[in-house]
C-alpha cells in the first residue's frame, strides 16, 4: 500500500486524521507521516485498514467502502459457496 492510497482510504471513510490514527492505535502524527511517506505502511497497519474497512462498510451500509483486496475475497467467498469450501 502506498501512502496516497491511505489518504484515498480515509477520505473514502469520512475519517479526520484524527479519527482514523485512534482507530489504528497511532498518533496523529505518526499517521501524518505515513501519509506523507515519511514512514512505511507495514503488514501490521495493512490488516488494521482492513478490519477498518469492514467496520466502515457496516456503519455505513455500503459495499464500497472496501478495501479492493477486502473485496476481492468477500466476493469470492460469496459467489460460489459450496465450490471454495
Amino acid at each position: 500500500m502506498k501512502a496516497d492510497e491511505l489518504v484515498i482510504l480515509r477520505h473514502k471513510w469520512q475519517l479526520t486524521q484524527e479519527e482514523l490514527a485512534r482507530r489504528l492505535g497511532l498518533g496523529r502524527r505518526a499517521l501524518i507521516e505515513l501519509e506523507m511517506g515519511r514512514r512505511p505502511i507495514r503488514r501490521s497497519h495493512v490488516l488494521a485498514l482492513e478490519r477498518i474497512s469492514l467496520d466502515m462498510t457496516i456503519i455505513h451500509n455500503d459495499m464500497t467502502m472496501l478495501m479492493p483486496n477486502v473485496r476481492y475475497a468477500v466476493n469470492y467467498v460469496a459467489s460460489e459457496p459450496e465450490a471454495h469450501r
